[in-house]
């Protein structure tokens, strides 16, 4: 047997491997500790640094299941934090992390964040626990990524994601589909908004590994992504996934007239369907307003609130992802002490104050500089669905996904045109498997 059989096999095995051990952590909270444990030591210690990025992708994944289909790991939630942080410290201390420029940056805004909150948050040590649960993780992919360049992460990625995109349409028949609220599309996830969001995320990691060149394959996907996102009833899911296109079209190497002539058919059939039926354009309106009066309306309390922490302290807001309590100052620990910020923006002006959202965008905007221009979508994607499901700080959520696009963004070359091979990596050997 030839040894690119061999490792074909292995290919097989492993993955075969990963989707056993997954499904067993669906059935009983005992069965997910001992995934989240087990699994995770296993896995890393065969795969090493590239088994650890995997590892964190996977408990992500996993966090988001719909409980229809998965037994909810929130109730392990103490365990998934350790393992969490001791799978992002094995590769910050295996990729020997070196305080380059954009390290020093980002450690200068966590450490802004953490003296901020420590004067100004209602519960402290709570906001300082979460500045330390975000920026671990998040300079753990960093490091990672750029460790393991040799992997086409985004391609890897797209591809763990995709059945779950599949399965999430092939269960539209069954009521746990609709588990949440009964109407809008939440498929294999746990709620509507997150199917919309990930499918917004996993578009743009379409857009960075497809061939520049326009397909019928390609149309077909970006009708099915649409129909998707609108079944969820997601609006901020819809005008990420248009404003992706928009940017990917205006990325497209070709000439600037054809870019512009693309992007004025596109908004030309958009406003003849509208306008030419009554029923289109009722339904968009009714999809937009969602019921209320403005396109904020069910974003109303939220964007309130957020408004309301601004202006108890402009400059340094009132604490980093923890509720605000006026005249209350706790240092009691708890799990339970959640936030629903609902918008980047305000809720970065609500936490951080001026100074804070300053120094954030500060600090992307260098990651923007040092990245690859033509994978722009791999960065813009996060902001995107961040604008109406505030992820981007939530390790015990999806953000460890966001981190990944943004090391790619960095790191990662866009793969050649019509690349035709998915490459797996074993050690120092590699394989390509026909995709």
């Amino acid at each position: 047997m030839n040894t690119a059989k061999i490792r074909n096999q292995e290919y097989i095995a492993r993955y075969t491997f990963v989707l056993v051990a997954f499904a067993f952590s669906f059935f009983h909270k005992y069965t997910a500790i001992i995934w989240l444990v087990g699994f995770s030591f296993l896995y890393t210690l065969k795969y090493k640094k590239e088994g650890a990025i995997e590892c964190l992708l996977f408990i992500a994944i996993r966090t988001v299941m719909n409980p229809e289909l998965a037994v909810n790991i929130g109730d392990a939630g103490t365990i998934k934090w350790l393992v969490i942080f001791l799978l992002s410290f094995y590769l910050l201390i295996s990729t020997n992390i070196k305080i380059d420029n954009l390290i020093l940056v980002f450690l200068i805004f966590a450490g802004y964040l953490v003296v901020s909150s420590f004067f100004v948050s209602s519960y402290p040590l709570v906001a300082m626990l979460k500045v330390v649960s975000y920026i671990i993780p998040f300079l753990a992919i960093l490091s990672g990524i750029k460790n393991t360049k040799e992997i086409q992460w985004i391609k890897r990625l797209y591809y763990i994601m995709l059945p779950l995109m599949i399965g999430s349409v092939l269960v539209i028949p069954l009521p746990l589909a609709y588990a949440r609220n009964g109407v809008a599309l939440q498929g294999l996830f746990n709620q509507p908004n997150m199917f919309g969001i990930l499918w917004v995320l996993f578009f743009a990691m379409y857009l960075h590994i497809k061939p520049n060149t326009v397909s019928w394959k390609f149309l077909a996907f970006i009708i099915f992504g649409f129909i998707s996102v609108v079944l969820s009833k997601s609006r901020t899911s819809l005008f990420g996934m248009l404003l992706l296109l928009v940017l990917y079209i205006c990325m497209f190497p070709t000439s600037i007239g054809n870019r512009i002539a693309t992007l004025g058919l596109l908004m030309i059939s958009c406003l003849l369907v509208i306008v030419i039926s009554d029923t289109i354009l009722s339904s968009v309106i009714e999809f937009i307003y969602k019921g209320g009066d403005s396109i904020f309306s069910s974003r109303k309390g939220v964007l309130n609130r957020n408004w309301e922490r601004f202006k108890e302290n402009p400059l340094l807001g009132t604490g980093f992802n923890v509720p605000y309590k006026k005249g209350v100052k706790s240092y009691e620990f708890s799990f339970d002490l959640l936030t629903e910020n609902g918008n980047i923006i305000s809720a970065l002006l609500g936490d951080m104050g001026i100074i804070g959202t300053l120094l954030f965008v500060f600090c992307y905007g260098y990651l923007f500089r040092k990245g690859k221009n033509r994978s722009v979508c791999l960065f813009a994607a996060p902001f995107l669905i961040s604008m109406g499901e505030m992820v981007f700080f939530s390790t015990n959520s999806i953000a460890i996904i966001l981190y990944i696009l943004f090391a790619c963004y960095l790191y990662e070359e866009k793969p050649e045109e019509n690349r035709l091979y998915e490459t797996a990596y074993y050690g120092k050997y590699s394989v390509a498997v026909s995709g």
